[in-house]
């Protein structure tokens, strides 16, 4: 299953996800700077989670690269080794995008169990083994789990209402808004720009807000 990406948005799809990884990486390391400056354990799962989700961007854009620069080099690529490298890509991102969601996930718990967080990893990766669309079911799954972050910091925002709660929610809230669009950007691709767009809006929202705490250190 993949996107009908249109055809002018293609090379600007390749250059967003290596900004994408680029914003997530530097978020990661916002949160890390913020854990040595607080030693909160919720800082320390937040910059994993982000560094999972930033490899996950940086594996499918540089696979996509190889992909196009072997369609450049050889013309012509069998339908076959064009699925391999795509499904490679896909399933990379795929399972590093889902670690760093659950990791989250584990985070708004605020509980200390290897045990809880590896079944929630497992009940999520394991339903990949029962479908062909795997992308449609990532995209579902993704956007459950947004739905427990974004109600997690939406609580935060109501008992404290402040800019870096305003921030965080908001940016969570883009994000499973976008989850929802590239579910419809399968048939209409247009969406998927749209959603694209959503997402760097997000993870800029996100960035804003630790470079705004960090400052406040």
């Amino acid at each position: 299953m993949v996107y009908v990406i249109p055809e002018w948005f293609f090379g600007y799809d390749i250059a967003l996800n290596l900004l994408f990884g680029i914003i997530t990486l530097i978020v990661s390391l916002y949160a890390f700077k913020v854990y040595k400056l607080s030693s909160l354990k919720q800082s320390k799962l937040f910059g994993l989670s982000f560094s999972f989700i930033s490899i996950s961007y940086f594996i499918q854009s540089f696979l996509t690269i190889i992909l196009l620069s072997r369609l450049h080099v050889n013309k012509i690529i069998s339908l076959a080794s064009f699925t391999t490298w795509y499904n490679l890509a896909l399933s990379l991102h795929i399972l590093l995008f889902i670690l760093g969601l659950v990791t989250l996930v584990y985070m708004t718990l605020n509980v200390n169990s290897k045990k809880i967080f590896s079944m929630i990893l497992l009940l999520s990766l394991s339903t990949f083994l029962f479908t062909n669309d795997a992308l449609h079911l990532f995209h579902f799954i993704s956007a459950i789990v947004l739905v427990f972050i974004f109600y997690h910091y939406m609580l935060n925002l109501l008992n404290k209402k402040s800019l870096k709660n305003l921030l965080v929610t908001s940016s969570f809230g883009l994000i499973f808004i976008s989850r929802i669009i590239f579910m419809v950007a399968v048939d209409y691709s247009i969406y998927y720009v749209i959603g694209d767009i959503i997402v760097l809006v997000a993870y800029l929202l996100i960035l804003i807000n630790l470079i705004i705490i960090i400052g406040k250190k």
